[in-house]
C-alpha cells in the first residue's frame, strides 16, 4: 500500500501569513530540480520565512507546492523513518514588524526520485499541449486510487517523488506529489495528528 502525503496546513486552510526569500545566488527553482530528479540544495533553500502570525507555526505545511516546512519535532521523528531519504535546511523565522524571532522551522529536501508508477494499469488523463501536439502528455487522474505501484522493495519506511518519464512521443508526469509506504504514513500521520493528509494509493 502506498499514500500520496501532504502537509495539512497551507494559506488556505490555516490562515497562514506567508512570504519566503531564497538566496540571491541560488540556481534553479525548486521545481527545476525535482524535475530533473536532483535534491534540492541548500542554497535554494528558503532562507527567511516572516510572519505576522503571533503563534507558533504547525508542525508541518505548504511553503511552496509540495515543498515542505517542519517543526524540529517532526524533523526528528522523520528522520528516524527515512534517514538519508530526507534532508532538512534551517530556516529562520521571523515577524515582519520587528518582534522576537519564532523558533525555527525546516525545510524538507527529498533525496528519492522514483518510476513506481505503474502507468498502464493507474488512472490517467491524456491530452496534447497546443504548443507542441507531436507530444501527448499523461497525467493521474484526479480520481482516488488513481496511481498503482509496481511491487514495492519491501514494506519498510520510504518516502519519494515520482519521476517524469519519456517514451517516444509520450510523457508520463506524475506532478510533485510525494509519496510514503503505509507503515511509515501511517506512522507519521499517527503521531502529529491532524499535520498530514494521506490519499491511499493501490
Amino acid at each position: 500500500m502506498v499514500h500520496r502525503i501532504r502537509p495539512h496546513a497551507d494559506h488556505l486552510n490555516r490562515g497562514i501569513d506567508l512570504d519566503y526569500e531564497r538566496s540571491h545566488d541560488a540556481g534553479l527553482s525548486w521545481v527545476q530540480y525535482v524535475q530533473k530528479t536532483t535534491i534540492v540544495p541548500r542554497e535554494s533553500a528558503p532562507t527567511l520565512i516572516v510572519s505576522e502570525r503571533p503563534d507558533p507555526l504547525p508542525d508541518a505545511f505548504f511553503v511552496s507546492i509540495d515543498f515542505w516546512c517542519v517543526s524540529a519535532p517532526v524533523r526528528d521523528f522523520m528522520t528516524g523513518l527515512f534517514g538519508s531519504e530526507v534532508a532538512f535546511y534551517e530556516v529562520p523565522v521571523v515577524y515582519k514588524t520587528g518582534h522576537a524571532p519564532l523558533p525555527p522551522t525546516w525545510f524538507v529536501a527529498f533525496t528519492q526520485f522514483c518510476a513506481r508508477i505503474d502507468w498502464q494499469r493507474s488512472k490517467v488523463a491524456s491530452r496534447r499541449p497546443p504548443q507542441a501536439p507531436e507530444f501527448e502528455a499523461i497525467t493521474l487522474a484526479d480520481v482516488p486510487m488513481a496511481a498503482v505501484f509496481e511491487a514495492l522493495p519491501d514494506e519498510g519506511h520510504s518516502i519519494w517523488i515520482e519521476k517524469t518519464l519519456r517514451e517516444g512521443n509520450r510523457v508520463f508526469s506524475p506532478g510533485l506529489d510525494v509519496y510514503v509506504t503505509d507503515a511509515a504514513g501511517r506512522a507519521l500521520a499517527g503521531a502529529f495528528p491532524d499535520a498530514f493528509i494521506l490519499r491511499k494509493h493501490a
